[in-house]
């Protein structure tokens, strides 16, 4: 799913519940501050991208995503670096 340069500006709990197939989740280019904690509650995720959004400054809670992402992308938005890289640490050793 695909999703660019867009109005989004939130993303809410469980908001892809009904599309567990999907293996990709691009939302750059929009306008994004902030996820709610289970936005990709029951997804199997292997690509997620959140890309230049200047308003997201929180790092998104990753839960069920966290142990099938392969990839991820965060740059370009607001986000505090010391805890990014804990949390991208978290994923890439699964911990």
């Amino acid at each position: 799913m695909v999703i660019r340069y867009g109005e989004l500006n939130h993303i809410q709990a469980n908001a892809f519940a009904s599309l567990q197939n999907l293996k990709k989740i691009v939302l750059n280019r929009n306008k994004i501050g902030t996820i709610d904690h289970d936005a990709f509650a029951g997804l199997r995720l292997r690509k997620l991208k959140i890309q230049d959004n200047p308003s997201l400054s929180d790092v998104p809670y990753f839960g069920d995503i966290a142990h099938t992402l392969v990839e991820l992308f965060l740059d370009r938005n607001n986000l505090t670096g010391s805890y990014m890289t804990g949390v991208i640490l978290r994923l890439l050793f699964n911990y």
